[in-house]
């Protein structure tokens, strides 16, 4: 391997790698995925009560959405439970629901079913979330290790884990400019996300500390 030459850039990205795989393409990837993580997006009477309840009063079904991501994002912590498959696989979106924590594949199940119960369209979409910017040209999960969501109804890409520092319709800046895998994606499974521009590139962090005597 070359020295490393900054931070910024995975390993992953820029040693010599060998990646084997028994995916024909990513396409079978996200199939066989889709096979295991699909099924939990159900639209449950629970699911459909809570969807009616975020949205109550709202006819737009972008601001329906965004009402939507705020509530996942500000009622269910991150909690990661990886007994088993749980490490692959999500929690039905109506368990995450109902216990109000999950990792981030849950997180992006149950913002799906309550989009579900509300008619609009989503995707699973797996992510690198570090420094990881490369895919190897064989199928594999390797450089994925984070789930978020497409809505092609707005062409937006989501991610509930981060909304309680990243408003609806913005990315945190570690997934900007990465490839991703769509789950259950008509137009194909590899995709990218779009590059982040300078103006939208702005964080505020402010710190109020309070001391007594």
């Amino acid at each position: 391997p070359s020295p490393r030459a900054t931070p910024a850039v995975s390993d992953f990205d820029l040693a010599p790698r060998v990646s084997i795989s028994t995916f024909k393409d990513y396409n079978e990837l996200a199939k066989t995925y889709a096979m295991l993580a699909l099924p939990m997006i159900a639209v449950t009477p629970q699911i459909q009560q809570q969807a009616d309840q975020i949205t109550t009063g709202l006819s737009d079904r972008r601001e329906q959405t965004m009402k939507i991501y705020d509530w996942v994002a500000k009622h269910i912590r991150y909690i990661a439970l990886e007994f088993g498959e749980g490490g692959i696989v999500p929690h039905s979106a109506e368990s995450v629901l109902t216990n109000a924590y999950g990792d981030c594949k849950d997180h992006a199940v149950l913002f799906a079913a309550l989009l579900k119960a509300k008619g609009i369209e989503s995707n699973l979409v797996l992510v690198n979330a570090l420094n990881t910017y490369t895919v190897a040209k064989v199928a594999t999960i390797a450089p994925f290790d984070h789930v978020i969501t497409w809505l092609p109804e707005f062409k937006l890409y989501a991610d509930t884990t981060n909304g309680a520092n990243v408003p609806f319709g913005f990315l945190p800046h570690s997934e900007y400019g990465k490839p991703v895998v769509h789950i259950g994606d008509a137009s194909g499974a590899l995709h990218e996300t779009p590059l982040s521009h300078a103006e939208e590139s702005t964080d505020t962090y402010k710190l109020v500390i309070s001391i007594d005597d």
